[in-house]
């Protein structure tokens, strides 16, 4: 078995963070408050997919210095552009087509002219969209999603990977029969609060710059996997360890500095990815994780391994890379299942022969 672990090979890139650009009102995200940038949003469009950019915005995408006008008019560009978008996806979900002009965008106006008729056209097909079970809006990068997204309250699976979110509309909330939701990809800094779906058995937040999880984070008692690797946090709420479900759990390259307690109260735990932190001791309590097959430690400041690990009697992979190993720590020898150790390449090692028993 091999375990690709080298984070360079992702094909998903963080976005860099939006300026704030402070000047003007209308940058403001009315639901978060929180300060847009529609010129580097717009800019990060993805041209290559075959959208275009209208002609007459090019200039103001390039300028140094925008007017209250020039703002104005990239930001309801943006928003129509993303609500054309979600429309072309919905009416193709719900076997619809619709026909938009030819010339759609040769003019940011006719953007904003022909997105006017998308809210009425989701309350023309309120009772078809209701019925959605799956949606996949991702690799468009959206910059918001419309209100008209608390429609769709039967929905169990909703993909909105590769896009520019940083902010749900309140109407989220209505989607609490979600059972899988991506955001991979996207430009959060705090875990959206609008998420209540409390049957969620899958969650992918990869690729974000989530500092901290907040204590409602436990009301996701489902949960079976969760994947918030590449963001910055360095603990989990005391409350996570109500996810007595959960068996994945991957939080490759974030910011911990230990291991946090709480996750030694998740006895389902199968797989548990920490490579990429600073982590330099593992706790006792890790002896509770007995479930555990899968164990991924590689580029951490781990010196030692405490006794305890034995206790992880199902633990078949485990990975060692890149940490402070002077010996082969001897608990590796009393781990009864183990099929595969990876503890080469230690730093200040002068060679890269793999270390080996005996």
């Amino acid at each position: 078995m091999s375990v690709t672990l080298d984070p360079s090979k992702n094909t998903y890139q963080k976005l860099e963070e939006s300026d704030p650009a402070p000047f003007f009102e209308s940058n403001i995200d009315s639901a978060s408050g929180k300060t847009l940038d529609f010129k580097k949003l717009i800019s990060n469009f993805d041209t290559a997919s075959g959208e275009k950019i209208p002609e007459n915005l090019l200039p103001l995408i390039s300028s140094d210095f925008l007017s209250q006008d020039d703002n104005n008019l990239l930001r309801d560009y943006s928003l129509a552009r993303d609500n054309i978008l979600i429309w072309k996806i919905l009416a193709k979900a719900i076997n619809q087509d619709i026909d938009f002009p030819g010339n759609l965008y040769d003019s940011a106006h006719t953007v904003i002219e022909q997105a006017n008729g998308f809210e009425s056209w989701c309350a023309s097909n309120q009772s078809s969209l209701q019925q959605l079970p799956k949606l996949d809006l991702g690799g468009n990068q959206l910059t918001h999603l419309p209100k008209e997204i608390g429609l769709f309250t039967q929905l169990q699976k909703l993909y909105l990977g590769i896009n520019q979110l940083s902010t749900l509309p309140k109407e989220f909330e209505n989607l609490t029969q979600l059972q899988e939701l991506e955001f991979d990809g996207n430009q959060f800094t705090e875990f959206p609060q609008e998420i209540k779906a409390t049957q969620l058995k899958w969650l992918n937040f990869n690729f974000n710059s989530l500092a901290k999880l907040p204590e409602t984070f436990g009301q996701f008692i489902q949960l079976e996997s969760l994947s918030l690797n590449f963001n910055s946090l360095t603990d989990l709420p005391d409350e996570f360890k109500n996810l007595s479900q959960l068996k994945t759990l991957l939080l490759e390259d974030n910011q911990f500095s230990q291991l946090p307690k709480v996750i030694g109260e998740l006895i389902q735990l199968q797989r548990l990815n920490l490579v990429h932190n600073t982590i330099t001791e593992l706790p006792t309590i890790i002896g509770k994780l007995t479930e555990l097959r899968e164990f991924f430690l590689d580029f951490n400041k781990l010196t030692e391994l405490p006794n305890e690990l034995k206790k992880l009697i199902r633990l078949k992979e485990l990975t060692l890379e890149y940490n402070y190993f002077s010996k082969v720590p001897n608990v590796l020898q009393e781990l009864p299942s183990l099929q595969y150790l990876l503890i080469k390449n230690q730093r200040k090692r002068k060679t890269k022969k793999s270390i080996s028993f005996d």
